[in-house]
């Protein structure tokens, strides 16, 4: 296993920390991302973090949540995983006397649902006047937007787009997703789970105590003529190039962060005489999300009249094989949460 160690752990530290999950890298993975984030938000290790700063901590994430930097789902793994990481050094006595400040402190173990209301979502007017001002944005901006309003991609996952997220294929750019985890509630062994028999494209994560294997799915776009012309003139070597830093960066060479986005954002709508509408870019990302859907499920039904509706915002492409289950999942959710005609009405079609 690579010991890529993480801020405030000494390589000893760290493989007793991670000693028994050599075959999970996906484990180890998670458990250096939220350290560094960690240590990021108080410039100190864990093994010195107080109950009082967990819990500060997790009062933030929760507030990230709330404003739509983080998922609800995203927020758990983290709490999950950080009381996780407490236990093992607690359990492994690399530190003496350590005791886990995260014990406890999770408090919803279930699987938290986004309340759906109208103020999850733009007035598509407004997305218009948007569209209408996209040639006007730079390069790096307009495809921020665009991946948002077309592909529904949200704030966490333009942040964490890799260069080699983009491969050509038969003349054809394709762009690899993460498009988060999905639940499959069965007593079957994961390896011969109906998950994990059908094809889809499915990471094995856990499996939870009881009947429930948590999968993560990576879905793959199939981009447009037109959107590949808009990447290639950002960075000519898109899809062809292996390299694995953040496909965007901010003019300081940083990763585009949610604090960068949301400026962008301002500056976007400001150029479209928004500035008081009260847009943020997670709205710009459920428009994304419906539209998409719209868009595979007219492809599917041969349904030309909503394809030529849609066809007049510009396309960035079709999803490979079938739509993402996990953004299904989030397409049903906002059905049930708000009617079977919103989502035509919030995409401007109605």
């Amino acid at each position: 296993m690579i010991q890529r160690v993480p801020a405030g752990f000494s390589s000893e530290q760290w493989s007793a920390v991670t000693s028994g999950l050599e075959t999970h890298p996906s484990t180890v993975n998670d458990y250096r991302k939220v350290i560094n984030l960690l240590y990021n938000e108080y410039n100190q290790d864990i093994f010195t973090i107080s109950r009082d700063q967990a819990e500060a901590w997790f009062a933030k994430l929760d507030e990230r949540q709330k404003n739509g930097e983080l998922s609800a789902n995203t927020v758990h793994r983290y709490k999950a995983t950080l009381r996780s990481i407490g236990a093992r050094i607690e359990s492994s006595r690399i530190i003496p006397g350590y005791r886990n400040p995260f014990s406890g402190l999770v408090k919803n173990e279930s699987r938290a649902k986004t309340s759906w209301n109208r103020s999850s979502f733009a007035d598509p007017k407004d997305i218009h006047k948007i569209i209408e001002i996209l040639d006007s944005l730079d390069a790096e901006d307009r495809l921020i937007v665009t991946l948002m309003l077309g592909l529904g991609l949200t704030p966490m996952q333009i942040q964490n787009l890799k260069v080699n997220d983009f491969q050509t294929r038969n003349g054809v750019i394709e762009l690899k997703l993460d498009e988060g985890t999905i639940l499959e509630y069965t007593s079957k062994p994961w390896k011969s789970s109906d998950y994990a028999l059908s094809g889809m494209p499915l990471k094995y994560v856990k499996r939870s105590p009881g009947r429930t294997i948590t999968w993560r799915y990576y879905a793959v776009c199939l981009l447009s003529e037109e959107f590949r012309d808009q990447l290639k003139a950002y960075y000519s070597r898109t899809g062809t190039s292996q390299d694995t830093r953040s496909y965007f960066m901010t003019t300081r060479h940083l990763d585009f962060n949610y604090r960068a986005m949301h400026h962008m954002i301002s500056v976007v709508l400001q150029k479209a005489g928004l500035e008081n509408s009260g847009i943020t870019p997670m709205m710009l990302s459920n428009y994304g999300k419906l539209r998409t859907w719209l868009q595979y499920k007219a492809e599917q039904e041969n349904d030309e009249a909503t394809l030529k509706q849609l066809a007049k915002d510009g396309s960035i492409g079709s999803w490979k094989d079938s739509f993402p289950l996990p953004l299904k999942e989030t397409i049903e959710e906002i059905e049930k949460a708000m009617g079977p005609g919103f989502i035509r009405e919030a995409a401007g079609l109605e």
